[in-house]
């Protein structure tokens, strides 16, 4: 059974610090923000390629030019409805 993910909250996004490490905080459903070693927010939506079965990343934008409501809205339309018909899935 898949682990259920907490949806992030702008609150967690502006607090989240670098660390001497890259890091991703998870949103749900693929959309995921990668906090880099450097500070920077990269919004980014992980998937599995339906004919490799490989897993792939595709890069959002920076956060804060790319907001949260952006990254969602942008996830729903590109990822969403037509990502499940064209056999895209998480």
């Amino acid at each position: 059974m898949a682990r259920q993910t907490k949806p992030l909250s702008v609150k967690e996004i502006e607090s989240a610090k670098p660390k001497e490490a890259d890091y991703v905080l998870y949103d749900g459903d693929g959309l995921e923000l990668l906090i880099k070693s450097s500070g920077s927010k990269i919004w980014q939506f992980r998937y599995i390629r339906p004919v490799t079965k490989k897993r792939a990343k595709k890069n959002i934008g920076p956060y804060p030019s790319v907001t949260f409501a952006d990254a969602r809205n942008y996830w729903a339309e590109t990822f969403g409805l037509n990502f499940w018909l064209d056999g895209f899935y998480r």
